[in-house]
C-alpha cells in the first residue's frame, strides 16, 4: 500500500503597507539631511587642496629642471630645453619667468614678471603662490627656489 501526501500552501504575501513605505522614506530623508553637510565640506576641502598642491608642483618642477641641467653639463645660467620649450635658468634652477612653463597652472593666472600664481577662484592677488627663484635677494634659501603661499584673500 502506497500513501501519497500532498501539501498546498496558501500565499498570503501582499507587499508593503503604506505606513511601512512612509517610514522607510522618512528614515532615508533623515540620513540624507545628516550626510549632506559632510559632502559640502568635502568640496571646500578639495578646493583648498588644489590651491595648496601647486606649491609642491612648483618645487618638484624646479628640482627636476635642476637635475636635467646638471645631467646635461650646462652652466648655472644657461637655458635648458624641456619638451621643445626653452627654460631660462638662474643659479641652476628655473627663473620666475619660466617656471610656469613646467607645471599645469589650470585654475591660476600666472604672472611671469613676478613669479606669482594667482588663484582664479579668488580674483585677488592675496590668494597666490610666490615662486622665489634661486638667488633672489628676498629668498630665505638663496641657493634653492622657494614657494610662499599667501591665503589672506581666499
Amino acid at each position: 500500500m502506497e500513501i501519497v501526501l500532498s501539501f498546498q500552501f496558501k500565499s498570503t504575501q501582499r507587499g508593503f503597507t503604506l505606513i511601512e513605505l512612509v517610514v522607510v522614506i522618512v528614515i532615508l530623508g533623515i540620513l540624507a539631511v545628516t550626510a549632506l553637510p559632510k559632502f559640502n565640506d568635502l568640496a571646500d576641502d578639495a578646493e583648498i587642496t588644489v590651491f595648496e598642491s601647486l606649491g609642491a608642483a612648483l618645487i618638484s618642477a624646479a628640482n627636476m629642471a635642476h637635475l636635467k641641467q646638471l645631467a646635461s653639463g650646462k652652466s648655472n645660467n644657461e637655458p635648458i630645453i624641456v619638451s621643445g620649450v626653452s627654460i631660462n635658468m638662474t643659479n641652476g634652477y628655473p627663473s620666475d619667468d619660466s617656471i610656469g612653463l613646467l607645471v599645469d597652472v589650470s585654475g591660476f593666472t600666472y604672472q611671469p614678471s613676478t613669479g606669482w600664481f594667482i588663484w582664479d577662484a579668488s580674483g585677488s592677488n592675496n590668494c597666490r603662490h610666490d615662486y622665489n627663484y634661486a638667488g633672489w635677494a628676498g629668498n630665505p634659501t638663496p641657493d634653492k627656489p622657494d614657494v610662499v603661499i599667501t591665503r589672506t584673500g581666499c
